[in-house]
């Protein structure tokens, strides 16, 4: 076994542990997303009054879809089946894709509760970095004697009418299916059975133990949030560069480019941090790597699922307001916006139960006809009171990393990179009044086994450190991969690091005067769970001036 108590000792106080820069800036879109004005549904804060009488109907839509035959398209376990069959993750797919999913299943919701009001309230886990507590009470925890138990008895009921419904796809399913590589029913459900976790770890969080570790906390805080609501893209590429490697792709607020939904190729903050930490430590990592249902691909088994994406799609809305009132893009922008438009979503059920076939990214791109709006929570603040008038920079600047050899991740060492900065830039964004944002984009070639480990990013540690605590200003944050991917290749996360500069820079630990390098170091973090090896590597750092 590795012995890592040197650099990666969990508690509740710590842990331990070529350049070039490009400025890049676009045309607005031809077309503009625009946030709900007076809608018909409203989804409120899962902690108010409304947002408690939503769960009591809710409670209702979820016991009818528990008894439900497995070969009803609206059985709940079918929904979720959805998700594994379809969900993308790691690419600018991953919001229109939750946005569909949540409000077609909103829809169903409605009418199964007999609440023609029903909307999901959100769990803004800004305000609460902890379990609501009536998630612990009857349907709404997956561990109720209403929710089946075991993989034994979910293979007798399931196993059958979903290979039923694989017989039943069209070859532009099973096309898309093939990018996940599900080439058959069979590589399908030996997927599910991998992730579907035994009796009595469906969750990691207990009524007694319900709130967030540092991590977390650090993904969900005011800060990290505002600071992914600042981003002034939301994915695309700048096309008037001369970069090789794709004329540069970036990562932006909805995450990164690519090829097709099946491809995880990088995260923005949103995804990164607050998405997949949450999902990580509501489902949890056992002892023997054990996975709860909200850390896997099956997370929709788990009620909590629906509050922690109607609270992502809440920080979509209110960046797209933030977007508008300073007249900047709300879509990918660049050559490839059609074909991010046209990206074929082929899975979701109406409330009617029958197939969608020839959903597109496009349909989702606004809230459109779902016409529900959310009460206000964490973030509204980074919308201007009035409408900008002036003109408002669009340029991104970026730097990245020497070109070196991959750097094995270990747990007793840390990996590092170094970045030129010039001092100027450098200057103005962690000054004490800047209104730019600095973010790193790590990448690395993740580890075979994801579970259970968190990568903890460091700014300039001190020499020779053995244990650094969460609060102190050289922690910037850590990301975590969610679900278990059937791919390979490089992927990047994208962690913010304008706190953590601003408070170097005020304690003299930057150094900025002396035109230093700035020193990015990653380290894995088991968090208490056993692995013997990582074979992980850091691949390349890159930093991003917004």
């Amino acid at each position: 076994m590795t012995d890592n108590k040197d650099f990666t000792k969990f508690s509740r106080r710590g842990f331990l542990v070529g350049t070039g820069g490009l400025v890049l800036a676009s045309a607005l879109p031809t077309k503009f997303a625009s946030a709900q004005t007076a809608p018909t549904y409203t989804r409120y804060n899962v902690s108010s009054d409304e947002g408690l009488a939503m769960l009591d109907s809710y409670k209702i839509a979820i016991t009818e879809m528990l008894n439900r035959p497995p070969c009803d398209p609206h059985n709940w376990y079918r929904n979720a089946l959805v998700h594994t069959l379809d969900c993308p993750h790691g690419n600018w797919w991953f919001l229109p894709w939750h946005r569909g999913y949540m409000g077609w299943f909103e829809k169903t919701c409605r009418q199964l509760s007999c609440n023609s009001n029903f909307a999901f309230p959100y769990w803004d886990w800004t305000e609460e970095p902890y379990l609501p507590d009536v998630f612990f009470d009857g349907v709404l925890d997956p561990s109720n004697e209403a929710f089946i138990q075991s993989y034994d008895v979910f293979m007798r009921d399931f196993k059958n009418p979903m290979s039923q419904f694989w017989d039943s796809l069209s070859q532009e399913q099973l096309d898309q299916l093939r990018y996940r590589e599900y080439n058959s029913f069979d590589d399908f459900w030996a997927y599910v059975e991998r992730i579907f976790p035994p009796p009595g770890y469906f969750r990691g969080l207990t009524r007694g133990n319900s709130g967030f570790d540092e991590e977390t906390q650090t993904a969900v805080s005011e800060d990290t949030i505002l600071e992914a609501l600042s981003d002034k893209y939301f994915a695309g590429f700048n096309n008037t560069s001369d970069d090789d490697e794709l004329k540069y792709k970036f990562v932006g607020f909805g995450s990164g480019p690519a090829d097709h939904h099946g491809m995880m190729v990088s995260q923005g903050i949103i995804e990164a941090q607050p998405h997949n930490l949450v999902h990580n430590i509501v489902g949890g990592i056992f002892e023997d790597n054990t996975a709860g249902f909200m850390t896997e691909f099956l997370s929709p088994v788990d009620p909590i699922f629906f509050m922690h994406h109607s609270n992502m799609d809440r920080l979509w809305d209110v960046w797209t307001r933030k977007q508008e009132s300073f007249g900047l893009p709300t879509l990918p922008i660049g050559s490839r916006l059609d074909k991010w438009r046209e990206e074929p979503f082929l899975f979701f059920i109406d409330d009617n139960g029958n197939p969608l076939l020839n959903g597109k990214a496009q349909d989702y791109e606004v809230i459109g006809d779902f016409d529900y709006g959310y009460t206000p929570g964490s973030g509204e603040s980074i919308i201007p009171k009035r409408k900008s008038k002036g003109k408002v920079s669009r340029s991104v600047k970026v730097f990245r990393s020497a070109v070196t050899a991959a750097s094995a991740l270990n747990f007793t060492q840390l990996s590092t990179r170094n970045i030129n900065l010039p001092y100027t830039d450098f200057r103005a964004a962690v000054a004490e009044a800047a209104t730019s944002h600095v973010a790193a984009e790590i990448t690395i070639q993740p580890p075979a086994n994801v579970r259970g480990v968190s990568f903890n990013v460091l700014v300039n540690p001190p020499k020779g450190a053995r244990n650094i605590g969460f609060d102190s200003p050289h922690f910037a944050g850590a990301f975590q991969f969610f679900g278990t991917h059937r791919h390979s290749g490089p992927i990047t996360f994208t962690i913010p690091l304008t706190k953590a500069l601003k408070a170097l820079a005020k304690n003299n630990k930057l150094g900025i005067d002396m035109c230093e390098p700035l020193e990015i170091a990653v380290v894995p973090n088991t968090k208490g769970i056993t692995i013997n090896s990582l074979e992980a590597a850091l691949e390349s750092v890159t930093i991003k001036i917004f």
